[in-house]
């Protein structure tokens, strides 16, 4: 399958880990030193890796199949979470390269049960790469977007608190603990755009990007956090409620 999007990191051990995407397929490859360290440790295992997250794949893949978009906190090198754009939803969670779930994370234990993508029985403990992706749960489009009759997703922005998904019709947020949209915008009649292309974030300021064949407006976002206290709490999730 093609590769649609890769992203890597080093971290100051210089332990590497990248992220590669196709339509169907999330590799994580992790390892070191640096870059080439981390891939040059699975030549001898090409056909039995393990350290991929797999979903099925839709008829036509989707037009933004396999897209991928990482979250750096303002004023930070380092992802702290990402979102892949796969036919049956938006797979989220958090990154950590200690193989565990980040600070003020608490796993969803109904995701953790019943939403985890991996081929594995109750009770295996995932691959080290996997451990990587940190409370991972698998968001479904508004609206039944994996359905024939709906427009394919075409790009995703990854902001603190939500996924945003670009439709060729529309703009929406998506919480990325709750799974719930929060927000939409057409963008068809008096809201139209011409031909959207894609979502860009500047990791600098925060900023999302949405981008067409002749303009780039800005996707704002503001006070996200305002509710995340409840979103969590609602969840049991009480030491993130806490800090929220």
């Amino acid at each position: 399958a093609a590769i649609t999007t890769a992203y890597h990191q080093v971290t100051a051990g210089d332990a590497a880990l990248a992220l590669v995407a196709t339509a169907a397929r999330l590799y994580v490859f992790l390892g070191g030193p640096g870059l080439q360290g981390a891939f040059s440790g699975y030549a001898s295992r090409a056909f039995e890796m393990g350290n991929y997250v797999e979903l099925p794949l839709g008829g036509s893949g989707g037009g933004g199949a396999g897209a991928l978009a990482l979250h750096c906190p303002l004023g930070g090198a380092v992802a702290d979470s990402f979102a892949w754009l796969a036919h049956p939803g938006v797979l989220s969670g958090c990154l950590s390269l200690d193989g565990g779930e980040t600070a003020g994370v608490e796993a969803d234990q109904q995701t953790a049960a019943s939403g985890l993508p991996f081929d594995m029985q109750p009770g295996d403990e995932a691959p080290a790469e996997l451990q990587c992706l940190a409370s991972p749960s698998l968001l479904p489009y508004p609206g039944g977007a994996s359905e024939a009759a709906t427009p394919s997703p075409i790009s995703l922005a990854v902001t603190e608190h939500h996924v945003v998904v670009l439709f060729p019709n529309r703009v929406v947020a998506i919480n990325a603990v709750s799974g719930q949209a929060v927000q939409e915008l057409s963008l068809t009649g008096r809201h139209a755009i011409g031909v959207p292309l894609g979502l860009a974030a500047d990791a600098a300021t925060g900023t999302v990007y949405l981008f067409t064949g002749d303009a780039l407006l800005e996707v704002g976002v503001t006070d996200e956090g305002r509710d995340m206290w409840a979103v969590h709490l609602a969840r049991a999730q009480w030491r993130a409620a806490f800090r929220a």
